[in-house]
């Protein structure tokens, strides 16, 4: 570890070297569980709002393109023409890169991919958009006032009116599964979190001063609305809670 990493556990642990080490490897635990809730929600998250697009799609006069992350401007219906690029371009561009890793043969898998040579499908693109995007696209927050009362909107008011079309049609219908309902405004946040506690994870950034309990739950309420089961399941078995009790710093 760089100086500037390992002075953080040494001053929470009094300076002491093999504390600050127990320090640092609850730590790691603590990453290893959020990141393993953290997965399970984006793919429950993607699933149900993939899913909530297909339904939507069935319902429009003529047809919405369900294929629409394939060919997001070719029979794309309002309002999920309004993100549909900017989700798919990105998307595509990753697949493409995926898709010449199988057939060169230079990904994980030793030998020829199952796959290779395959042309890519939906499901390809669909598995490159990031936790990021589905918020970006299908989430969004109410102005608030500014101080000579005016509404301030995130991040502008065009988006925001776009933003709460998608919500209304496609995001709301994917959340509807659960015992509660919940907010846009709710939703919009919990997401956010979802966003920076999966970045802070991803860069290997320090958990030790955050209460990570607070954004278990929330990420647990957002999981119940999407499909209550999988929390269930999740919760049942899921080590954070004794992972916390656990924090070295109390001993």
């Amino acid at each position: 570890m760089g100086e500037q990493r390992t002075e953080k556990y040494l001053t929470q642990m009094g300076n002491h070297a093999g504390r600050a080490l127990t320090l640092y490897r609850w730590d790691l635990q603590l990453s290893a569980a959020l990141w393993n809730l953290l997965s399970v929600f984006e793919i429950v998250l993607r699933n149900k709002i993939c899913k909530a697009i297909d339904e939507w799609s069935d319902e429009q006069e003529p047809q919405s393109n369900k294929n629409w992350i394939e060919h997001p401007t070719c029979n794309v219906s309002f309002p999920l023409s309004k993100v549909s690029q900017q989700i798919a371009n990105r998307a595509l561009g990753k697949a493409r890169n995926a898709k010449g890793i199988r057939d060169n043969g230079t990904g994980l898998i030793e030998g020829t991919h199952p796959r290779k040579g395959q042309p890519i499908n939906r499901d390809d693109i669909i598995a490159q958009v990031t936790l990021t995007q589905w918020k970006e696209a299908f989430f969004y927050r109410e102005p608030t006032i500014r101080p000579d009362g005016t509404r301030k909107y995130y991040p502008n008011e065009t988006t925001y009116t776009n933003l709460k079309s998608v919500y209304k049609e496609i995001t709301s219908r994917a959340l509807s599964s659960g015992p509660k309902s919940i907010s846009p405004d709710r939703a919009s946040f919990i997401m956010h979190h979802a966003v920076l506690l999966r970045n802070r994870i991803s860069h290997q950034e320090s958990l030790i001063d955050i209460d990570c309990s607070i954004y278990r739950k929330e990420i647990f309420e957002l999981l119940n609305c999407l499909v209550p089961n999988v929390l269930q399941y999740f919760s049942a078995s899921d080590p954070l809670p004794e992972i916390l009790k656990n924090d070295p710093r109390s001993k």
